[in-house]
């Protein structure tokens, strides 16, 4: 592929359900794929093959 680039976050986030007879309770998170201005999360190059496996 021409100009490709791959990246894995370097921090995981966790996502967590918890269910009941009654409810299920969930958080939502938005999770934007290309910098944004005050953004905080770190990336780090990985080769195409790394990529893959995800």
């Amino acid at each position: 592929m021409v100009n490709s680039s791959y990246e894995v976050f370097e921090d995981n986030f966790n996502f967590l359900t918890k269910e009941t007879e009654e409810y299920e309770e969930y958080k939502i998170f938005n999770v934007t794929l290309n910098p944004v201005i005050g953004g905080h999360a770190e990336t780090e190059d990985i080769s195409v093959l790394e990529f893959a496996n995800y």
